[in-house]
């Protein structure tokens, strides 16, 4: 009763910021502004597994159950629910402050000429480069078969093959250019090779990664087409749809990577179907932080917290690990799946002593952990300023696709933990590169700084 309180509590707090903008416009008003955008995700993540555990405490990780800083499973979800309120209301508080906007206005607008033709030859470029590069790493590590045999061994498949398994993902981009290319003219063909290449990019993006990249993939098609061809109307409705394929997937891939998985549900189709149904409640804890977050809101009192300490993992980000054997992670959840799994240990610490997967922190538990509560309302609202900036720099370039994709991944990926900054870093610098190149960058001049000069800077 009392989580299902809890539970029924923060959906209220995640509901209001949409109920009560109800027509209006800008970042609360627009269906897929950063509000309702992050409210959303707030409400996937974290209302379903919270009902779950309601009914069956064992949904909660053993980890978590056993461990001494959470002697009450109640207690601990009362307390994870009031931070968690707590820095929902300085996100949105974040999102509704105007400095943002000028200060993305100053950036370069980049992505700008975007003709028809550059567009068409773009996505050509990715797709290309995208596929081919999937080609060779599949041969590099012996195989279709061998991949397909091996799956739940995919993370070591790939390693030392960084430069290419970056380049795998670019192909979204030519998919993305297609469907952007509809603002110019519809057509039959266009339509065909979305069809076809949507369903290769998951083959592909599923072999080697996670199911991540091909949820960004789906979330920025829907950002892309709203944007940049046509505002998407009847949204819940749609959302649903999608969810239907979505969910599904998310359960079967796990399925289907674990050892020996692929050859027993291909002898046995319906087995598939079976298993899917049965685990449902996987695409729930499966997308949910709330066991993460439990254990560092329990875990990680005053006399514990960690002062910046994460951070200094970034100092030697840059470093090859080849040329520092001890260097600390830059995934700073694995300190946490450390910690949950009965060790103690404070960063930096290198990273073979710690454990090999990662419980993620994200802003509100790399906050927590290393400044408390003032961390956690501190790095909320500086993460609403992020979504604010982003979403205004959409607005001010007109909405080009460079600016809905810096939109979407901002909204989908960045957070102020140390992982977050490196891949967010990293993706928007590619992502600059690559569309400076294909269609050039601009200063676009304020009314203000306008006056008396003929015109934009052209860089």
């Amino acid at each position: 009763m009392i989580v299902t309180f809890c539970a029924l509590i923060l959906l209220l707090i995640f509901l209001a910021p949409s109920v009560l903008s109800r027509g209006s416009t800008g970042p609360f008003g627009d269906r897929f502004g950063p509000a309702r955008m992050a409210a959303a995700l707030h409400i996937i993540t974290t209302i379903p597994y919270l009902l779950l555990v309601s009914r069956d405490a064992a949904v909660v990780s053993s980890l978590i159950l056993k461990h001494p800083s959470i002697p009450d499973l109640d207690v601990a979800i009362i307390w994870y629910a009031a931070v968690q309120g707590l820095a929902f209301v300085m996100l949105m508080l974040g999102i509704s402050t105007r400095f943002p906007a000028g200060i993305v206005r100053k950036f370069p607008i980049v992505g700008e000429s975007e003709k028809p033709k550059r567009v068409y030859i773009a996505a050509a470029v990715f797709l290309v480069v995208g596929f081919v590069s999937y080609i060779v790493l599949i041969r590099t590590i012996g195989g279709a078969d061998y991949l397909i045999n091996n799956l739940h061994r995919r993370g070591r498949l790939a390693q030392g093959l960084g430069y290419l398994s970056s380049l795998v993902p670019v192909f979204s981009f030519g998919i993305l250019l297609l469907i952007y290319s509809w603002r110019y003219r519809p057509s039959l063909i266009k339509f065909v090779a979305v069809c076809v290449t949507v369903p290769l990019a998951v083959v592909m993006f599923s072999s080697f990664g996670g199911r991540k990249l091909t949820l960004h993939l789906l979330v920025f098609g829907v950002l892309v087409w709203n944007y940049g061809v046509r505002p998407i109307r009847r949204v819940v409705w749609k959302g649903i749809l999608l969810s239907l394929v979505v969910i599904p997937y998310f359960v079967a891939m796990p399925l289907l990577r674990s050892q020996g998985g692929v050859e027993r549900f291909i002898s046995s189709p319906a087995l598939l179907g079976s298993e899917i149904v049965a685990n449902l409640s996987k695409a729930v804890t499966g997308l949910s932080y709330v066991d993460s977050y439990l254990f560092i809101i329990n875990h990680f009192q005053p006399d514990r917290i960690w002062w910046g300490r994460t951070y200094l993992d970034l100092v030697t980000a840059p470093i090859p690990s080849s040329l520092y054997r001890d260097k600390p992670p830059i995934d700073d959840g694995v300190y946490v799946r450390t910690l949950v799994g009965g060790e103690e240990v404070r960063p930096p610490t290198s990273r073979r002593e710690l454990y090999p997967s990662s419980w993620p922190p994200e802003t509100l538990g790399t906050m927590y952990m290393n400044f408390w509560i003032p961390g956690v309302l501190l790095g909320m609202f500086i993460l609403g300023c992020v979504y604010r900036g982003a979403y205004e720099y959409m607005r001010w370039s007109k909405y080009t696709l460079f600016s809905i994709l810096s939109y979407g991944v901002i909204l989908a990926n960045f957070h102020l933990s140390n992982l977050r900054i490196v891949q967010v870093s990293t993706r928007l610098t590619m992502m600059v590169m690559l569309f400076t190149l294909l269609f050039g960058a601009k200063v676009k001049r304020t009314a203000r700084n306008r006056k008396g000069v003929g015109g934009s800077e052209v860089l």
